[in-house]
């Protein structure tokens, strides 16, 4: 009763498969392994990327950014928060989201643009994104490769004013008692004896 112990199979097919099988289990770990290998050199090159880059999930979860992308992020009011990219300001966020759901669903990169301070403005691509060894047909999760452009607007830079409240926003305000003492021509030794620190 072969057919109740092989199924459909005939003895001489079950044999090859036996003989098989050792074969094709290292064939699926080795490419296990190239497509692991695959991964790591492209979040390795993420890594060394100057350009402000991150990859990112459906959700905006951070899979993998590099140095620049977390001083961008930051100045363009994006932070990671529970492992995910989140603006502070509500109405930023719902654009992130949004332009987020957007791009998954129809595999369109988008730009959004965000003004950070009046002299800083950046444009924050998602370029969808799927790893070449997937191949034509899929087989995994789709990501968002993330990408912070920033401008420096020139606006008002000929005011002086306008100049100081750009800098003053950003500083404390031991720092712009530093400054202002700086910009009045007091040496660097002077400011220094004044507030009992070293000059550097």
């Amino acid at each position: 009763r072969a057919d109740e112990q092989h199924g459909p199979f005939d003895e001489t097919t079950v044999e090859l498969l036996r003989a098989l099988l050792p074969h094709l289990r290292r064939a699926e770990g080795l490419r296990a392994s190239l497509q692991h290998r695959g991964a790591q050199s492209a979040m390795e090159l993420l890594r060394r990327l100057p350009t402000p880059c991150a990859l990112v999930d459906s959700l905006g979860r951070c899979i993998e950014f590099n140095e620049s992308f977390i001083a961008a992020a930051a100045r363009s009011g994006l932070r990671t928060m529970m492992g995910r990219l989140r603006f502070l300001l509500d109405d930023q966020q719902q654009r992130w989201t949004r332009a987020l759901q957007e791009t998954h669903l129809t595999g369109v990169a988008r730009t959004l643009r965000v003004v950070a301070t009046p002299a800083l403005h950046a444009s924050i691509t998602l370029q969808p994104y799927a790893p070449a060894h997937w191949g034509a047909g899929g087989g995994g999760e789709r990501f968002l490769l993330i990408h912070i452009e920033e401008q420096v607007s020139h606006a008002g830079a000929e005011d002086p004013a306008h100049a100081m409240r750009l800098v003053q926003a950003r500083l404390t305000p031991a720092e712009i008692d530093v400054l202002s003492s700086l910009l009045a021509g007091t040496p660097a030794k002077t400011i220094a004896v004044q507030r009992g620190a070293s000059v550097n």
